[in-house]
């Protein structure tokens, strides 16, 4: 992928990440929408998605460890 415009690539991104955190529902449904995919917001708002998605899964990820080193405290 090849930005032409870094300015609206960012706004996407920015929108993107922002919108999968506190309107998930809401972007799901802008995802799902027949849009001229190739412009560079479009394809910021998509990266800031992934983004998102990335570090909730990261931090449930430590969670569950943290969980898991309580329990094995507990045990001893």
């Amino acid at each position: 992928m090849e930005i032409q415009n870094e300015k609206n690539y960012i706004k996407g991104f920015n929108a993107g990440y922002l919108l999968s955190q506190h309107e998930p529902e809401l972007m799901k449904k802008i995802m799902a929408s027949p849009n001229d995919r190739t412009n560079d917001y479009y394809s910021g708002l998509q990266d800031g998605k992934k983004q998102r998605d990335k570090e909730k899964i990261l931090a449930q990820m430590k969670q569950a460890q943290q969980k898991g080193k309580e329990r094995e405290r507990d045990r001893n």
